[in-house]
């Protein structure tokens, strides 16, 4: 069965070349979908993108010529997400894998859930993730697990088993990305009232989570778990992001 793995994108040079090293030995291509301007239905007057379409293809190697890169233009999240689905079926992929930019895999994790996606009769496939919090060395946990696969030939919906879960650095990213990041957020009706200023600005330890009440609290994490690459991350060291 082969396996297309697809990326949404708008912006993050910071994580995008470690996610992409994460999973490129395990996939048999990866497209990534590039949008200049914010596909999430939000959008502000004025506020450009702080990172531009060539920075962002400077930010990962691609050695065995894997990587396709498409540039449209998306009216939201759906649209921007059904298109890989509608790629992967044209081109005769089995199964469609979702890489978010700041999504890292740990190779032998993945390897085993594309071995079980294959093996299933399912269709849709959650996965468990934990989120960083302002530092490779805090992390929020909660029980929300994405969809992260789908096997076109399959049936009904399931969670993919995993014996360590997926790094999300969404919120280990730096200031003026996590503001840029909601001007544009899908979820930006939802964000709670002064949140920037009262937990991401505080770096606060409770309570963190952008839209829900008492979600996340931030816990000490060993940065060592984490793949090797990523002690090569310029952000590794640092105390706060």
């Amino acid at each position: 069965m082969k396996v297309l793995c697809y990326i949404p994108l708008h912006y993050g040079k910071d994580y995008l070349g470690y996610a992409i090293n994460s999973v490129y030995d395990y996939v048999d291509k990866i497209v990534i979908f590039y949008t200049q301007t914010p596909s999430y239905g939000h959008r502000e007057e004025g506020v450009t993108c702080p990172e531009t379409e060539a920075e962002l293809q400077k930010a990962y190697n691609d050695p065995q010529g894997k990587i396709i890169w498409k540039k449209g233009w998306y009216g939201n999240e759906s649209q921007h997400r059904n298109t890989a689905e509608e790629f992967a079926q044209a081109m005769g992929y089995d199964i469609l894998f979702a890489l978010d930019y700041d999504e890292i895999w740990i190779g032998e994790e993945l390897e085993k859930a594309i071995e079980y996606v294959k093996n299933s009769s399912l269709r849709v496939f959650r996965i468990p993730m934990i989120h960083f919090w302002r530092s490779f060395s805090k992390v929020c946990r909660d029980l929300c697990q994405p969809v992260r696969f789908t096997k076109f030939s399959g049936e009904g919906e399931g969670y993919c088993p995993l014996d360590k879960p997926v790094f999300h650095f969404g919120y280990a990213i730096p200031d003026k990305m996590l503001k840029y990041k909601w001007t544009c957020h899908g979820h930006k009706d939802e964000l709670r009232k002064d949140w920037i200023g009262e937990k991401w600005e505080t770096n606060a330890q409770e309570d963190v989570h952008p839209t829900n009440l008492n979600f996340w609290n931030a816990e000490d994490f060993d940065k060592q778990e984490l793949p090797e690459f990523m002690r090569d991350h310029p952000f590794y060291d640092k105390e706060v992001i």
